[in-house]
């Protein structure tokens, strides 16, 4: 009989390494404790915050969680049988412990009841695309360039107490002197995005607001900016027409806006259940805004919905609360 120590396979996701039982400890096994998620063509695990549209670089995944090896093997869930007398539903199962049920016919009798349009709109929870941050960050540095910067900047109109202009930099003006301090500022753009709040440039990310206002600049000028540019403040013209696209899944209704160069800072997206808010500023310093309010035909969840802020085009998200086909967009 063989003395050597048995094998075991660890059952840990993304683990599957085998073990010796006496090397087993706290510290052997890297792995993920929460459950793998696939939801808008992402990929991710439960338990941790990185996702990927790759389903290659998803198994790459390391583990997030360090602890002991198991050998037991996971409890399979029986997926539930197909009627023969159903009407031919599909069953995505996106967690093991929901199901949603898609492409069921539409059924009136099991829509929900329509919630009232004076209901209060909430901001949408957005993310910046780094086909527009790269581009904002190119037009924030023109904006900041000492050329710009010394023409604004004539004492003789700034009056003690104005801020710097350049987003992150904290100081006031106190007098002449103040010229010759030099600017630290952040050059990219805010981005709030699950929960975190950080700038494009830098990505020092916080969850609370007032420690992402107090972060200071990672750029350097060699002057502060303490008057905009007058383009900044007056170039905005009246409401500007945007072509507008829709269309929908089981599960979500995707609006696109197509507005080049889109300044997230200065765009507000809301909605309620039933209406949906644009005020959408974009093209640069030649700003342009697309305003417009929709009825929406269907119901939606504004928890669960989202913008994604793109180089060419603003793309709205919205979650169907009564998962039923729209025939329409608005109502």
């Amino acid at each position: 009989m063989s003395d050597e120590e048995e094998l075991l396979q660890c059952y840990n996701p993304c683990c599957g390494v085998k073990y010796k039982k006496s090397e087993n400890n706290d510290k052997a096994c890297v792995h993920h404790t929460g459950k793998p998620v696939f939801h808008d063509a992402y990929k991710s695990w439960s338990c941790c915050k990185k996702r990927t549209t790759d389903f290659t670089e998803f198994l790459g995944f390391k583990g997030c969680t360090v602890g002991y090896h198991s050998n037991v093997k996971p409890i399979e869930i029986e997926k539930p049988r197909k009627d023969e007398n159903d009407c031919g539903d599909v069953v995505e199962e996106s967690n093991p412990n929901q199901q949603v049920i898609l492409n069921k016919p539409l059924n009136r009798q099991n829509t929900l009841d329509r919630p009232s349009e004076s209901l209060p709109c909430v901001e949408l929870g957005r993310k910046i695309l780094p086909s527009l941050q790269s581009e904002l960050e190119k037009l924030s540095k023109s904006n900041s360039s000492p050329h710009d910067v010394s023409e604004e900047n004539d004492s003789s109109k700034i009056a003690v107490g104005t801020n710097c202009k350049n987003p992150g930099c904290q100081a006031i003006y106190k007098g002449a002197s103040s010229d010759n301090e030099k600017c630290l500022f952040h050059p990219g753009s805010p981005i709030f995005h699950e929960g975190m709040k950080y700038w494009s440039c830098c990505q020092r990310k916080t969850s609370d607001f007032e420690t992402f206002l107090a972060q200071i600049g990672c750029e350097t000028s060699e002057q502060h900016l303490w008057i905009k540019k007058k383009a900044d403040i007056t170039s905005q013209t009246q409401n500007q027409a945007c072509r507008l696209d829709w269309h929908q899944t089981a599960n979500f209704v995707v609006i696109s806006v197509y507005s080049k160069l889109s300044q997230p800072e200065e765009c507000s997206i809301q909605a309620n259940q039933v209406k949906l808010k644009l005020s959408i500023t974009f093209a640069g310093n030649e700003k342009k805004i697309f305003s417009k309010e929709l009825i929406l035909n269907g119901i939606i969840d504004p928890e669960e919905s989202f913008v994604e802020f793109g180089a060419s085009k603003v793309e709205i998200t919205l979650k169907k609360q009564d998962l039923v086909s729209w025939s329409k967009l608005s109502h």
